[in-house]
This record gives C-alpha cells, structure tokens and sequence, in this order.
C-alpha cells in the first residue's frame, strides 16, 4: 500500500517541487496501515516511524549500517572505477537491516501501547 501510495504521488510531479507534500502523504498513510494492522495510538505510530527521541538501538544500529558501508567505500573506491560491491552491499545492508523482527527494534512500552 506505502509503495502505491509513494508511487502515484510522485507520478503527480517527478521534479521535486511537491517532495514534502509527498513526504506528509506517505507518512499519513504509514500512519494509518499502523493504526489498522497493529492497532497503535496515533502517537505510538509516529514513533514506531521514527519521529520523536531516538532510542539507543537506533543510534547503534544507524551507526552500525554507516560503519559497514563506509567501511566497503573506501577500499572499493580505491580499486575500482565502477564499485560494483559497493553498490551490492548500499543494496543489502539496509535489507538486511530490515529482517531484523520488530520485537527487537520496538521497546516493550510502544508495542504495548
């Protein structure tokens, strides 16, 4: 549903001049998949998207994922002309991150609330 909805916004503008009006879309319908699949208050949404005070697995994750892809950037910049690890690991890093379950992002209190 995100996809489509980021999607058809965007085919209403492909310069960039709407992004935030697109942003505020997306985040509405994130919102609202929230609210229906997992039942969470509207506030605990926002949250669980990433707005508000990050916790300190964020931070350590974040830092983790630039870690690792800087890590592969130098040295791939510096051998090859075209990094094409480079663009594998930019590819599969954030999926990866992605398969982590919600249990272990999400602290207790939010998933309660």
């Amino acid at each position: 549903m995100l996809w489509g909805l980021l999607a058809g916004t965007s085919q209403a503008d492909a310069t960039g001049r709407w992004g935030l009006a697109i942003l505020a879309a997306l985040v509405l319908g994130a919102v609202v998949v929230e609210r229906v699949l997992y039942r969470t208050s509207p506030r605990a949404a926002l949250r669980l998207l990433g707005l508000g005070r990050s916790g300190g697995r964020a931070l350590a994750l974040a830092g983790a994922v630039s870690v690792i892809v800087l890590g592969y950037l130098i040295p791939t910049s510096a051998v090859t002309t075209f990094p094409l690890l480079l663009i594998a690991v930019s590819l599969l890093v954030p999926l990866l991150c992605l398969a982590v379950p919600r249990r272990f992002l999400v602290p207790a209190v939010v998933r309660t609330a």
